[in-house]
C-alpha cells in the first residue's frame, strides 16, 4: 500500500510539472534563420519589453527541439582612448541614511579629472545619482545632478565598472549621492579617476517607443499635470518634451510611473525630480521602468502654464547575444510569471564574445501553443511527446485511484 501511494504521488508530481512546463511561456516569436554558425544578437523591441518582466528574467531562446539556448544581455561596449590614465581614489566615507547613499572620495592627484570609475559588485538594478566637488571636504559645489548608474552587464568576475563622466575639473574631493529607490544600496568596492582629456565612453543606444496619448490639465493649485499613456507597459528610460508658452522658464518637475492601470499606489512614490529650463533640451532620464502611464507634475508657481507640444518616450536598446548554429531553427519565448533569471555558463565567457556581432530579426510575438511551433518540429515529432506523457500519466493516475478506492472498500468491509 505504501509503495503504491508513493508511486501515485510521483505520477501526480510528474503530471503537474509537465503541465506547468507546457504552459509556462505565453508568447513566442520566430528568430530569423542563421546562415553561419557563430555569435548573434537579437534586439529587445518595445513590444517584447511590454510583455516580459522588467529584468527580462522570463525571456528564453529555444531551438526546434525546445532546448533552451544560453544567452547574455548586452547594451553597449565601453571605449577608452589609448592615452587614458587612471589613479585609485580613497573612499573617505560610505554611508546610507533613509533612501540615499553618500560616498565621499578623495583624489590622489592634482591633474584635470574627466571621469570617475566605480567598482561594484554585480547588481541588476539602475540608480539615479548626483556628483559634487570640493577642495576642503566642507564646501560642496554641484558638478552633475542627473547621472544614471546602470545595471551590471555580463561579467565573469562578479564585479563591474560604472563610469561617471563630467566636465574636466581639479577638485580634490568628490561626493556621490545615490538614490536607492527605496531598496538596499549598491556595494561599492573601489573607485578610480581618469585624467585624459580624450577620455570617451560609448553612449547607450536608445529606441523610441510607440506613440503615446498625452493629456494636460492646468490646475488652480499652480501646477500642470501631464499624463503620458502608453498602449502597453513599455520599458521606459527617458521622456523628451517639446514645450511652448514661455520664452524663458526654469521649473521643477516631479515624475510618477504607473506600471499598470491598477497600480494607483505608485502615485505615493515619486520616481525622480527634475529641473526643466529653456536653456537646454527637455530630456528626462531616469532608471528604466515598465510604464503603462507616466505622470509629470510641473510646478508653475505664479507663472503661466507651459504647453506640451510633443512627447517622446524612449528605452535603452538591449540585445540578447547567443551562440547559434547554422541550419537550426530558433524561437524566443516570453511572458512567464513563474520563470526566474537563468544562470548560464556563457556569462563567464563574455571576453570571448566579439564586440561587433550580426543582428538577427525577430518575428511578431504571438500566443504560444503547439500550433505555433516550426513545421519541421511538428513533422519530426509527429504526435507531441509531451502530451503523450501527460495522457499516459492521467490514465495511470485514474487507474491507481480506482484500485486504491477498491482496497479501501474491502478494508472497511
Amino acid at each position: 500500500m505504501i509503495r503504491r501511494n508513493r508511486f501515485c504521488l510521483l505520477v501526480i508530481f510528474l503530471f503537474v510539472t509537465l503541465t506547468v512546463s507546457a504552459q509556462e511561456f505565453a508568447l513566442r516569436a520566430a528568430i530569423d534563420s542563421v546562415r553561419e554558425t557563430g555569435f548573434y544578437k537579437i534586439a529587445v523591441s518595445p513590444q517584447l519589453s511590454a510583455f516580459a518582466k522588467a529584468d527580462l528574467s522570463d525571456v528564453r531562446m529555444a531551438d526546434e527541439k525546445g532546448t533552451f539556448v544560453p544567452y547574455i544581455i548586452r547594451s553597449r561596449e565601453p571605449r577608452r582612448s589609448n592615452d587614458d590614465q587612471s589613479t585609485e581614489m580613497q573612499i573617505l566615507s560610505n554611508t546610507t541614511e533613509k533612501n540615499y547613499t553618500t560616498v565621499v572620495l578623495r583624489s590622489a592627484r592634482e591633474e584635470l579629472k574627466t571621469a570617475i570609475s566605480l567598482k561594484l559588485n554585480n547588481a541588476s538594478v539602475e540608480r539615479y545619482a548626483q556628483v559634487s566637488g570640493s577642495n576642503n571636504n566642507e564646501d560642496w559645489f554641484i558638478i552633475d545632478d542627473h547621472i544614471m548608474l546602470e545595471r551590471a552587464p555580463g561579467s565573469n568576475t562578479g564585479t563591474y565598472a560604472q563610469e561617471i563622466r563630467f566636465p574636466g575639473n581639479r577638485y580634490q574631493f568628490f561626493k556621490l549621492k545615490i538614490n536607492n529607490a527605496h531598496t538596499d544600496p549598491l556595494n561599492i568596492i573601489a573607485a578610480s579617476e581618469y585624467h585624459s582629456e580624450n577620455h570617451i565612453q560609448a553612449a547607450p543606444g536608445v529606441i523610441v517607443n510607440p506613440t503615446s496619448v498625452v493629456k494636460q490639465k492646468d490646475s488652480s493649485d499652480h501646477s500642470s499635470y501631464i499624463t503620458i499613456r502608453n498602449a502597453s507597459p513599455y520599458m521606459t528610460n527617458a521622456v523628451e518634451l517639446t514645450l511652448s508658452g514661455a520664452r524663458f522658464y526654469e521649473r521643477n518637475v516631479v515624475m510618477y510611473i504607473l506600471p499598470n492601470d491598477n497600480d494607483s499606489n505608485a502615485l505615493n512614490y515619486a520616481v525622480a525630480n527634475f529641473t526643466i529650463s529653456s536653456s537646454r533640451p527637455t530630456v528626462l532620464n531616469f532608471p528604466g521602468q515598465k510604464a503603462q502611464a507616466i505622470l509629470l507634475v510641473i510646478e508653475n508657481k505664479d507663472n503661466p502654464p507651459l504647453k506640451i507640444e510633443q512627447v517622446t518616450t524612449r528605452q535603452e536598446q538591449l540585445y540578447l547575444v547567443a551562440w547559434l548554429d547554422r541550419g537550426r531553427q530558433y524561437s524566443l519565448l516570453a511572458a512567464s510569471e513563474k520563470a526566474l533569471t537563468p544562470a548560464y555558463d556563457l556569462s563567464r565567457f563574455t571576453d570571448s564574445i566579439p564586440t561587433q556581432v550580426p543582428v538577427l530579426s525577430l518575428g511578431v510575438l504571438s500566443a504560444f501553443s503547439h500550433e505555433t511551433l516550426p513545421v519541421a518540429q511538428k513533422q519530426k515529432e509527429g504526435f507531441p511527446w509531451l502530451w503523450t506523457i501527460i495522457i499516459v500519466s492521467v490514465f495511470g493516475l485514474s487507474l491507481l485511484t480506482y484500485r486504491l478506492m477498491r482496497e479501501v472498500k474491502r478494508g472497511d468491509g
